[in-house]
This record gives C-alpha cells, sequence and structure tokens, in this order.
C-alpha cells in the first residue's frame, strides 16, 4: 500500500512515518493501558478505542482514495485449504501444548497436520505458473538468510514484550501500570 500509494519521493518519509507508528504503539500501548486497567474495569479498553476506530473509518472512507489495480490473478482455492490447514494446524497444536502438553494426541495431531499440509501448500505452489505466494525467491541465499534472521528478531523481540508484562504482573505481583512503566525505555529505545 505505501509503495502504490505514494509517488517515489516521498515514499521515504510514508515508511519512516509507518515505522514510527508501529514503535510508538508498543512503546505507551503497555503504560496507559496499564493505567486504565487499574482505575477501570477491562471493558474500557474497547469502550475508548472504538470511536477512535470509527472516527478513522470514517475519515478513512472520505479522504483515501481509491486506488485500482488491474490483475488476472486468480483465487487456487486447494492451495488455500492448504495454507488454512497447515497454518491453522500449526498455531492449533502450538497454543494448545501449553494447557495438554507436548505429548497430547491432540497437539501431536495437530502439528502433523500442520507440517504436511503447508508442504503440500509449498510443493503446489511450485507447480503453479501462477502461485499464491512465491517461494522460489528462497533459492537466493541471501534473501533465505535475511528471512531466517528476521524471524528470529521479529519472535524474540515479539516474545519479549508479551511474556515480560505476564511475568512481572503475575509471579511479581507488580500492577498493569507499573509493570507498563517497566517497560516503557525499552520500548522507546
Amino acid at each position: 500500500v505505501l509503495l502504490t500509494g505514494f509517488p517515489i519521493e516521498k515514499r521515504g518519509q510514508a515508511m519512516g512515518i509507518f515505522g514510527l507508528v508501529i514503535t510508538f504503539a508498543p512503546a505507551i500501548g503497555p503504560t496507559l493501558s496499564g493505567w486504565i486497567l487499574e482505575h477501570y474495569e477491562w471493558r474500557m479498553l474497547f469502550h475508548l478505542v472504538t470511536p477512535i476506530a470509527l472516527l478513522v473509518l470514517f475519515t478513512g472512507a472520505f479522504l483515501l482514495k481509491k486506488e485500482t489495480v488491474q490483475s488476472s490473478l486468480k483465487l487456487d482455492l486447494f492451495s488455500l485449504v492448504l495454507s488454512s490447514f497447515g497454518f491453522g494446524g500449526l498455531l492449533y497444536g502450538f497454543s494448545s501444548a501449553g494447557s495438554a502438553g507436548w505429548g497430547s494426541w491432540t497437539v501431536i495431531g495437530s502439528l502433523i497436520i500442520g507440517v504436511i499440509s503447508l508442504t503440500s501448500f509449498i510443493i503446489r505452489q511450485f507447480m503453479l505458473e501462477e502461485p499464491m505466494l512465491e517461494f522460489g525467491i528462497f533459492r537466493y541465499p541471501m534473501f533465505a538468510l535475511s528471512q531466517g534472521i528476521s524471524m528470529v528478531l521479529n519472535m524474540s523481540m515479539f516474545s519479549a514484550m508479551i511474556l515480560m508484562p505476564i511475568y512481572i504482573q503475575t509471579i511479581r505481583g507488580i500492577s498493569p501500570f507499573h509493570s507498563g512503566l517497566l517497560m516503557l525505555p525499552g520500548a522507546i529505545v
């Protein structure tokens, strides 16, 4: 959207603003939501966000111009089913492991279905003339390495952002607001 919605000379600025928004939300979000949770019930988080979301929706509907891209892409329904079972199976398997245990047949079965479905999905994408996802780009070693590094970096950053507040509040007994304040300097950096 950024690359098609802005002229070439403005793309860097647009990507910078987009990056600023993405980094600002995790910095201020836990502190602000912690303060709200301390003083109000958790439903207030949704009550505060709903008018803002509606304002953005209506403003965007009137101010954003419609970009039409002519394309003749066809949706491969079998690929869609394979990717749904693949990603869904992996997600369900990993999320169930915490409560059911790694030895549970539900977890093992979900993971097996997910791996088989994703493997079939990738093989099918190589056989299609117009694939949903172009996996051939992973043949370039530097691209594959950079994507692997990016995935590990994102997993470590997001796991710390999610697990640290849970640990601080549940194990250490610190209030949501103070745990948000504790996370604020790292998020700002």
